[in-house]
């Protein structure tokens, strides 16, 4: 006879009728005693379920801080499982709780009555463990502080009491730890010390760390070139810092896919190979806009009100054949400078016949080789940079001086990255803000150097940095012009290859017509259709003036209206783009011809 009987035979003893909950290596009894006959004690048993353990209870903060039970139990092949249950739904569906946890092999057994009291024994338990609950990775808040959640257990300070239950997406595979850092300093981190855009993927993945001490957006970074360069090498070299090559992910997914990857590596980057197989070429402006605005869709319950939306910040280290711009134009769309933007492309070739690399080591024959070893190393050691990392970064921004002193120095140093990477050119706001993405890059790299996280001096880390920018500056062309201008001028300058098919007196598609001082009469219609790519009268006004300042555009006698009219047919007059000065060899801003 339990303890616990005992108790309840004494308090019916005192007449106090009494039931219980009794645990046992077979299963949880619920045990009543009452009296009967001649004032005897009678005991009644009935077995629930099968074991379970109630771990502890939890409450989760981005449900607004709602309660429930941890629970533990093994299924009749010996498999462990674990399950949260909110307490509202053990009062709202009951039925539903005992299901889903059958479904996973934790016999309940369903006798008259049993089920209400399987639930009564939930309720009524009070387990010791008191924890906070994280459904996805990333910073949470204890109390004042934040710690970094991550599956194989939460970082924090050492001050730091949290009890974190992880109970995020099961199947994130690849964070795993192996060597030392020491050890992936001396392989890794040597071998990438021959190609800079390994080096800067590498300080780009713990950036995504900065991003919300700093305020930012989700940045991303994408490595374009020909196969056989190495690019899928910088992810594979990139996803040692957090664990294995599994993290690198395929742009392959569909969107629903990506988004909810990026929700649950809230914080931590994104390696994604490929982009041109991604299943839905016509929908990748959206994509990348969700990815780089960091919002979930917004998405209606069962009883049609919208779901709660989450917000999720990464760095995205992307590669690929080709670039946005080219998968776009190849679905019929054209990228709109907010895409470009938010994926900017670096050149994979560094331009030294060695792929991404500048240099072989003076050990390696070929870049197979080179391979060779860097799959060795990385096999070796993987997962403790970003740890490291997160380590003294939560010490700084747990404490309110040296977090604004961060953000302080954060601040100087983009201004600085600017005025140095950027002299010499008149930058749009577009080119400016792709800069301080790269400025992130450099500051998180230098704070990894003076960290000695990396292996790295400082100037190694700046020299990445300030090499991969150049690369994708030197990728624009007539910076000057913002996006919208060089979309202007990229289509003046095919309108002089599309005068026999739109011009001529029997084309098909007739946009206009030549004049005999060669100038090209566009119908309004066509103008703002082929030329301006709207119907907005403010695009267009803006359109006419930047023409006519480069002499592109033909105004009225008075100078001041630029559309003209004949017999109620109103037209534009524009310069032969072949005859004008346009931009010598010029293929615009993200744009390839």
């Amino acid at each position: 006879m339990t303890d616990l009987i005992q108790n309840s035979i004494d308090n019916v003893m005192h007449n106090q009728p009494d039931e219980i909950f009794d645990s046992r290596s077979d299963g949880i009894y619920y045990v009543k005693t009452s009296f009967g006959r001649n004032q005897k004690v009678l005991t009644q048993e009935q077995r629930i379920c099968a074991p379970v353990e109630i771990a502890a209870k939890f409450h989760d903060p981005e449900l607004g801080d709602k309660w429930g039970l941890l629970l533990k139990w093994s299924d009749p092949k010996g498999k462990n499982h674990e399950q949260t249950i909110f307490y509202r739904q053990l009062e709202e569906s009951p039925k539903l709780v005992r299901g889903a946890l059958m479904d996973e092999g934790l016999k309940i057994y369903c006798r008259p009555g049993t089920g209400d009291l399987f639930i009564k024994y939930l309720v009524q338990e009070n387990p010791e463990r008191t924890a906070s609950i994280a459904t996805r990775t990333g910073y949470f808040e204890d109390g004042d502080k934040q710690v970094l959640i991550l599956p194989n257990g939460p970082i924090k300070t050492e001050d730091s009491n949290l009890d974190v239950i992880f109970k995020g997406q099961s199947n994130l595979k690849g964070m795993e730890e192996a060597g030392s850092l020491v050890g992936w300093q001396q392989s890794v981190g040597k071998l990438a010390l021959n190609s800079k855009r390994m080096m800067f993927a590498i300080q780009a993945s713990l950036a995504s760390l900065l991003l919300k001490p700093l305020g930012l957006q989700s940045q991303a970074f994408h490595f374009a070139g020909a196969s056989s360069t190495g690019k899928s090498t910088i992810l594979k070299v990139t996803s040692s810092v957090l664990g294995t090559k599994d993290l690198v992910l395929s742009w392959r997914a569909a969107d629903n896919g990506l988004e909810a990857v990026a929700i649950a590596l809230c914080d931590l980057p994104l390696l994604c190979d490929e982009l041109g197989q991604n299943t839905s070429p016509q929908n990748l402006d959206q994509i990348i806009y969700m990815l780089g605005n960091g919002t979930q869709k917004i998405r209606a319950n069962i009883d049609g009100k919208d779901k709660e939306v989450k917000h999720f910040r990464n760095t995205i280290i992307s590669t690929g054949e080709k670039d946005v711009q080219e998968l776009l134009h190849e679905a019929g769309k054209g990228a709109t400078a907010g895409v470009q933007i938010r994926l900017p492309v670096i050149p994979a070739d560094a331009g030294f016949g060695q792929g991404v690399l500048e240099s072989l080591p003076s050990e390696c024959v070929d870049f197979l080789q080179y391979e060779a070893k860097l799959k060795q190393a990385t096999n070796d050691n993987h997962g403790q940079v970003f740890i490291e990392f997160a380590r003294h970064l939560l010490d700084v921004i747990n404490s309110p001086e040296r977090l604004q002193k961060l953000k302080n120095s954060y601040s100087n140093y983009v201004q600085k990255f600017s005025k140095e990477s950027l002299s010499g050119f008149i930058a749009t706001d577009e080119i400016k803000r792709v800069t301080n993405g790269f400025a992130l890059v450099g500051f998180t790299g230098g704070l990894a150097s003076k960290w000695e996280i990396t292996g790295w001096s400082k100037e190694q880390s700046q020299d990445c940095v300030y090499a991969c920018h150049e690369a994708w500056l030197n990728n624009q062309n007539s910076v000057q012009y913002s996006h919208e201008e060089q979309e202007l001028i990229s289509r003046m300058r095919k309108l002089h290859d599309q005068q026999q098919y739109h011009f001529s007196y029997d084309a098909k598609e007739k946009w206009g017509y030549i004049d005999h001082d060669g100038n090209l009469v566009m119908y309004v219609e066509a103008y703002k259709e082929h030329i301006v790519g709207s119907t907005s009268q403010a695009k267009v006004i803006k359109a006419n003036k930047f023409l006519i300042k480069h002499g592109w555009m033909i105004p009225d006698k008075n100078g001041k209206r630029s559309s003209q009219s004949i017999r109620s047919q109103r037209y534009y007059v524009l310069k032969d783009p072949e005859t004008e000065n346009l931009p010598e060899n010029f293929e615009g801003f993200f744009t390839k011809s």
